[in-house]
């Protein structure tokens, strides 16, 4: 028994441990991603400008970003003008579109900088099939004649996938202001969720277990 309850506290301990650095080694390998992704854009440019010039290789660098960055800002403002817009859609529609992962990663980037508004009124919490068990849902809707809210619940890590639920109020508790936190809880696939549920005053109802 003792040895049973040592590798037990032994396991619990470890897991402990795991869940706590854990999160900062996957922060860690992001921004090193990140780092590399934006290095190997920077490196071929930089590069270039050193060639037959006495540039130190950091003052390259910068001036390297510098253009990255004015290129960016270029072609939004090519894709503002009228001819532009009609190319970019045109290319997106016929190419870009059909790459897995582009729509969803514009969505979410375009929601997040403020330059898409979102559909969605407000966060929920929802209960569609009743019990203790609670969705993270969106409000699309509203029935003011049969008193329904229309509830999109997506599926992590996507967004824009997932189900439609017609509820009653009763089923429903919404969370204004919550919207931008509750797509983030999808996207990290309900990393964060408990600031929702705290919010919406849930509590474990041992009543609304099937027995």
């Amino acid at each position: 028994m003792k040895m049973k309850a040592t590798l037990k506290w032994f396991r619990t301990t470890m897991v402990l441990g795991l869940a706590s650095i854990l999160p900062i080694v996957i922060l860690a390998w992001i921004l090193y991603w990140l780092y590399n992704l934006i290095l190997g854009w920077v490196r071929p440019v930089a590069e270039l400008l050193t060639i037959g010039v006495h540039i130190d290789i950091v003052v390259a660098s910068m001036i390297a970003v510098g253009l990255i960055v004015l290129l960016c800002f270029l072609l939004g403002l090519a894709v503002r003008t009228r001819i532009g817009a009609f190319f970019h859609n045109r290319i997106e529609r016929k190419l870009l579109r059909k790459i897995p992962g582009y729509t969803v990663t514009k969505e979410v980037v375009l929601t997040f900088s403020g330059e898409q508004e979102t559909p969605f009124s407000s966060a929920v919490m929802c209960r569609p099939f009743g019990g203790n068990s609670w969705m993270t849902g969106f409000v699309t809707d509203r029935s003011r004649e049969s008193g329904f809210i229309t509830v999109f619940v997506p599926t992590g890590p996507n967004p824009t996938s997932g189900n439609i639920y017609h509820l009653p109020q009763s089923q429903v508790i919404e969370l204004k202001g919550k919207v931008e936190q509750g797509i983030k809880t999808v996207i990290g696939c309900g990393a964060g969720s408990s600031v929702l549920v705290k919010e919406a005053g849930i509590r474990f109802d041992p009543s609304l277990t099937p027995r």
